[in-house]
């Protein structure tokens, strides 16, 4: 691919940033054709050229044939025994993925299915028009400094090793994996290229422009625009210089700062959902180790990452006293974003996005994550908490007694809402869920209710935090309950997929196996203690294993 791209490559670009960009993808373009040729039909074997000659190379073409054939024998055998040996590193890597999606099987595009009046107003609710403000992110003065503000080769390298294979290629139809290949070849013109849009403040109009794709959510109609959620598309090319540009955002806020919450977890490196239920537990623990009761309030918010107002993250990006060079892209970043579906009648169809963070984009968890942070910036009162894991919102209050944990989350709630209606996102009341929290000394969780814009929400027995099932005393009984089955679904098509006579054989079981374990394994550092303490739960734990070992065992069912 490298030679590829060298012979592919014209010299030196000329001309605005709009034909620099233009010469890089007909470079690329070029290499790919080079390096990918189509696959043309194979000519039939005429008889008549055959030779001595010939008869003896293909004996040599032969045996050297064979002799590839084993080397991939061999190492394909050592890849699978490195695959099934990752599954205890990672059990939500590679080997869970692949059998995930040999379980779902292939769909279309939904956007072609859908009637074209259900599409519009799908699309519609998920990306809602506002109208925009002449300058949405202001931009102070500033001077351009080659020495600082240049894209090194480092930062082209850092951004181009974290492109994932296996993604779906944005409107230009190329692979991140060619950019990987290509990238040694292409380095000095992109570090060009990418220098130019931070010096000019431009991320180029092709970038910003965003293929829709809807997947479905499990248990909503189908009528319903909330039943889908929107991935965008966008191109490689595009996305390598956001990875540039978030690296750069996140050592600003590391070094110079303010940095973000420390409550906040989500898209954060080294923190995960894990993270974020045990420091809720440790706070928990906290207040009822004394005998005091916590009051816990997951908030939902509606459509958060599509409504957020654009001039919101410019008023973070302020805040943060983010430079002014990176201050300008972003605001060229948010300008004159474009969606574009397929609808059923094979039309492409084009809007324009006015406020939301595109889901898919390298750069919107970041801007989401500075634009919510205010919320958890607030100075709530001694004995308050908000936990964020992106939007997943959880408010806690403790108390001496039920009436006190009560009346203080009543007053925190009141507090969070109003800012999250401030930044100008919208709170669901009818999906908010709350639980107390305690040891039992109290005795049991009164009935009482606490208020959510007006719209009263009963207290529950448990509540569903970022995939676990949270209850009172931390018990996850119900957690267990609720997962079982989910998990004897998966487990029943493994059964399948798995006969005991014949099928796969057991290198191969033990990797659709290990995709039932990631299931039941998802918060074992929460869950781990209890879960010895509380037969019922381990008991059901291991009804689900044994139906799985069975089929990697080929085991048959006994009676006695």
């Amino acid at each position: 691919m490298i030679e590829a791209v060298l012979m592919a490559d014209g010299g030196e670009a000329k001309g605005d940033l709009d034909e620099h960009r233009t010469w890089l993808l007909k470079t690329m373009e070029k290499a790919c054709n080079a390096a990918m040729p189509k696959v043309k039909a194979r000519s039939p074997r005429k008889a008549y050229w055959w030779s001595e000659e010939i008869a003896k190379l293909r004996r040599v073409s032969d045996h050297a044939r064979r002799t590839v054939r084993r080397r991939k024998r061999k190492s394909k055998a050592r890849a699978w025994k490195e695959l099934l040996s990752s599954l205890d590193e990672d059990p939500w890597g590679r080997p869970y993925r692949m059998v995930l999606n040999k379980l779902r099987g292939g769909t279309a595009p939904i956007t072609e299915t859908l009637d074209p009046q259900l599409i519009n107003r799908v699309i519609d609710t998920l990306f809602p028009h506002v109208e925009e403000k002449e300058d949405l992110i202001p931009v102070r003065e500033w001077e351009w400094d080659g020495g600082i503000m240049g894209v090194t080769g480092g930062e082209l390298r850092d951004a181009v090793r974290k492109i994932k294979n296996g993604k779906a290629p944005g409107p230009d139809g190329i692979y991140g994996k060619a950019w990987v290949l290509a990238h040694r070849g292409l380095a000095k013109p992109m570090r060009h290229l990418y220098t130019e849009c931070f010096r000019m403040g431009i991320f180029s109009r092709e970038w910003k422009e965003a293929h829709v794709v809807l997947l479905p959510k499990q248990g909503k109609p189908k009528d319903s625009p909330s039943a889908y959620r929107p991935i965008c598309l966008l191109d490689e090319a595009g996305k390598i210089l956001e990875k540039i540009i978030a690296n750069r955002l996140v050592y600003h806020l590391s070094r110079d700062g303010p940095n973000l919450s420390e409550e906040q977890y989500g898209f954060r490196a080294g923190r995960s959902t894990i993270d974020a239920v045990l420091r809720v537990r440790s706070i928990a623990e906290a207040v009822t180790e004394g005998g005091g009761v916590l009051l816990a309030v997951s908030l939902d918010i509606s459509n958060a990452f599509n409504t957020l107002p654009w001039h919101r993250v410019g008023e973070a990006l302020r805040y943060h006293r983010v430079p002014p060079y990176l201050v300008a892209i972003l605001r060229d970043y948010f300008r004159d974003r474009m969606l574009a579906y397929t609808d059923r009648d094979a039309e492409e169809r084009r809007r324009r996005m006015s406020c939301g963070v595109p889901q898919g984009s390298v750069l919107g968890p970041l801007m989401w994550n500075l634009a919510y942070d205010v919320v958890l910036w607030t100075a709530l009162p001694l004995g308050y908490h908000a936990i964020c894991y992106a939007d997943d919102t959880l408010v806690m209050a403790g108390g001496e007694t039920w009436e006190e944990a009560t009346a203080r989350a009543n007053l925190a709630m009141a507090r969070v809402v109003r800012l999250i209606k401030q930044i100008g996102l919208k709170v669901a009341p009818q999906k908010t869920e709350a639980v107390f929290m305690h040891n039992g000394s109290q005795g049991m969780p009164p009935k009482a209710q606490i208020t959510v814009e007006n719209t009263p929400v009963e207290m529950e027995t448990h509540m569903k935090y970022l995939g676990l099932h949270l209850d009172g005393k931390w018990s996850f009984g119900e957690h267990f309950l609720q997962i079982s089955p989910r998990v004897e679904r998966a487990a029943m098509a493994l059964c399948r997929l798995l006969p005991n006579l014949g099928g796969p054989d057991e290198s191969v079981r033990r990797l659709y196996a290990g995709t039932v374990h990631s299931m039941l394994m998802y918060g074992a550092p929460v869950w781990a203690e209890k879960l010895e303490a509380t037969r019922k739960a381990k008991d059901a734990m291991h009804q689900l294993q044994k139906r799985v070992a069975n089929r990697i065992c080929r085991d048959y069912c006994t009676f006695s």
